[in-house]
């Protein structure tokens, strides 16, 4: 099953992903963040000592994302992805042309459609606030809606956080 988990910042997204954690079998956690500075570095270690005591195993991957989905052939495996927002980040920061990130959304696409494994990705509605005032946040807030409507046609559950409180808009 593919759950997509969506929310404003700091609703509740990450933790409420980790109650779905399997209490056995392979869960690896893919953390597409990067410490660009000492306080990312913070929260991403805050973030890898919730999570260490769940067994999880945590693949730190900025870009190839859809390569880790496909690697894992087994149905006993749960996958949680936090998240699209970093990702398409980094794209950007890393200058992804359109075609190479149109690309990569359609090999997500696929192998989001084709793993036999549990998979739970996490986003964020920037599209709640104000209207940017600068292109390039615009151009993010684009790219980043566009896929995340990508990803929600091909979920089977999606869920919007809300203040910490879940509020399930698909399955």
């Amino acid at each position: 099953m593919v759950t997509l988990i969506t929310g404003g910042v700091r609703s509740g997204k990450s933790a409420y992903a980790l109650t779905f954690a399997p209490t056995t079998g392979k869960k690896i956690f893919i953390a597409t963040s990067e410490p660009f500075d000492d306080s990312m570095r913070i929260r991403i270690d805050n973030h890898k000592k919730e999570r260490e005591h769940m067994g999880f195993s945590t693949v730190e991957e900025p870009i190839q994302i859809p390569e880790i989905i496909k690697s894992q052939e087994s149905n006993e495996v749960f996958l949680l992805i936090d998240c699209l927002t970093f990702w398409i980040n980094n794209l950007m920061h890393y200058n992804m042309n359109e075609t190479a990130m149109n690309k990569l959304f359609e090999e997500l696409i696929e192998a989001l459609r084709s793993t036999p494994s549990d998979i739970i990705l996490i986003t964020n509605e920037t599209g709640w606030g104000n209207i940017p005032d600068n292109k390039l946040t615009r151009n993010y807030n684009d790219i980043l809606g566009k896929i995340n409507q990508r990803v929600a046609a091909v979920s089977e559950r999606v869920v919007c956080m809300i203040s910490g409180i879940p509020m399930t808009i698909k399955g």
